[in-house]
């Protein structure tokens, strides 16, 4: 009778020993997978973010106001590398403060908040038709006030669809849960293992 009762016992302990581990450890998974997943998007944001800082910086040294006038030198062709980086679409704008110099796609706009400190990069987000955007842009001045003239200043702005780096982001997804999935599995036969392993002693003892 000994014998025949020890296999359910041993049996009900073991399902009872992977019943109380097993959400533990998914649990542990579930954990990684969340912060490996948030540093890989902040990551992510980050090299995007200064590659457009970057680009915009890159079309304010392309800019250039003299005495003959305001101009940007070769932004396409600039643009046409930043896009050949990012690997999506890049949109620029440059307005001079008195709207007598305009270039680039005029729809996009910036949302510019009240006091602007010049050459500061600032970012933010936005739709241009049926594209989420993230957005570079920056002021600098083109001649200073003088009498009752108002102070010239030119603003640049750099955009990019977002699409190439959330897809990035899903790939990235996809393969760490894949990753995970399997780590949780091995895991998960050598906690078999070892709870069956260590409860075979077991038999001994009820002897």
């Amino acid at each position: 009778n000994t014998r025949t009762s020890f296999l359910p016992a041993r049996r009900f302990l073991g399902a009872r020993l992977l019943v109380l581990l097993m959400p533990a450890l998914v649990g542990i998974t579930v954990v990684e997978f969340a912060l490996s997943y948030r540093l890989a998007q902040r990551t992510i944001d980050e090299a995007y973010d200064r590659s457009l800082q970057g680009a915009v910086q890159a079309l304010s040294l392309a800019t250039r106001y003299d005495e003959t006038g305001f101009s940007v030198d070769k932004p396409f062709k600039l643009l046409s590398y930043v896009q050949s980086n990012a690997r999506g679409t890049v949109f620029f704008h440059v307005r001079t403060s008195d709207g007598l110099m305009e270039a680039g796609f005029a729809d996009l706009v910036f949302p510019w908040p009240n006091n602007v400190a010049m050459d500061d990069v600032m970012l933010d987000e936005g739709l241009y038709f049926d594209q989420h955007l993230r957005m570079a842009a920056m002021r600098r001045e083109l001649a200073p006030a003088k009498g009752d003239q108002a102070a010239l200043f030119v603003e640049l702005l750099v955009a990019e669809d977002l699409a190439p780096r959330l897809d990035y982001l899903r790939s990235f997804a996809l393969q760490t849960a894949l990753r995970d999935g399997l780590l949780l599995l091995i895991t998960s036969l050598i906690l078999l293992w070892m709870i069956r392993n260590g409860l075979a002693p077991l038999k001994d003892w009820s002897r």
